[in-house]
Formats: C-alpha cells, structure tokens, sequence
C-alpha cells in the first residue's frame, strides 16, 4: 500500500492523526462494518505503530475533505459534495480526540468564503471567519469549541445561581458553587 499524508497533526499527547490518500483496494480493505476504506491513520510514537482510526466518514465523503483542522481536545473534517450545478450540502464532522469518535455532524455548503484560524491563546478554539477576501464589507465569525462535561456542568451552575427559578434549592447552588470555586485554585 502507497500512501500521501494530506493532513497531520498531534491528536492526543505522543499521538498524530493522518489523513492520507491511499491505494488500497477498495474491494478488500472496506471496513466489514461500514463498508468504507478507512483512509485516517492513528500513529502511537510511544507504542511505533500505525493503525486506522476508530472513527470513519460516510462513504461519500471519505476522500472529499476541504477544511481539517485539529486542537487538543477535538478535530473537524470538513467535507465537499457537487453536482453539475456546484457544490451541494455536504457534512462536517466533529471528532472527540480521547474517545475517537464522532461527537456532532452538522451540514454546510463548501464555498471559498469561510477562512478557519485555531486561536493562539485558547488551541481549543477553532474560530470560522465568512467574508470576501477582497473589499471586506461585512464579516461573520462563528466559535467553535467542544466543551467538556465539568465546563458545561460549570457554566449552568454560574447560570442557576444567577437566574434561580422556582424549585430550585439556590442554598444548595451556592454551596456547590463555592466548592468548584475552591476546587479551581487547587
């Protein structure tokens, strides 16, 4: 088997995910389950050794990646589809890095007027510009970033203590909220 590295990054500490084209053969190497040649490799630098990935895209997409970025905590594979009018809906999928896993798919029109940037000072932020590359009038951006269970947990706290409603105990609220304030200078 022959392959090209298209994309590479490091998916997890001591670990790169590659997205390559490759030349295996679509009749033996489909995933028994999915029926997709896996063209995403896991390369383990403690362990030396190379593996697909546990994540597959549709088949129709797998080879037709436009936009992918990593960050530590999640990865975007940004597809394209057309017909013979243009580019069509197509999806963009989210993966979790420590689970490996597809954790969103939203759909998207590919065109030349979204720009992505990982943020320097936040690497778990990927920040999606839409805007003319010439002339810029007007601008759109959009932040993506996966939040993970304690953040999510943490933000509706700040919320419920904020904006209590009936039923809730906010004595309780307060209480938990002091301990996660305490927790966070640990």
């Amino acid at each position: 088997m022959a392959a090209a590295i298209n994309y590479m990054w490091e998916f997890q500490p001591n670990v790169l995910i590659m997205h390559c084209n490759t030349t295996k053969d679509n009749d033996k190497c489909k995933n028994p389950q999915t029926g997709v040649v896996n063209n995403t490799f896991i390369w383990d630098l403690k362990t030396e050794t190379i593996r697909e990935s546990k994540f597959v895209l549709d088949p129709e997409y797998q080879d037709l990646q436009v936009d992918i970025y990593g960050t530590p905590s999640f990865s975007m594979f940004r597809t394209f589809f057309f017909d013979n009018k243009g580019t069509v809906e197509s999806p963009a999928y989210f993966v979790s890095n420590c689970k490996e896993e597809i954790i969103r798919k939203e759909k998207w029109v590919c065109s030349h007027l979204q720009k992505y940037r990982v943020l320097e000072n936040d690497k778990d932020i990927i920040v999606e510009g839409v805007f003319e590359n010439k002339n810029v009038k007007q601008l759109a951006l959009r932040k993506i970033r996966y939040c993970k269970r304690k953040e999510l947990s943490t933000y509706l706290m700040f919320e419920m203590e904020e904006a209590p409603q009936e039923g809730w105990d906010c004595d309780l609220v307060s209480d938990v909220m002091k301990l996660m304030e305490y927790e966070e200078y640990l």
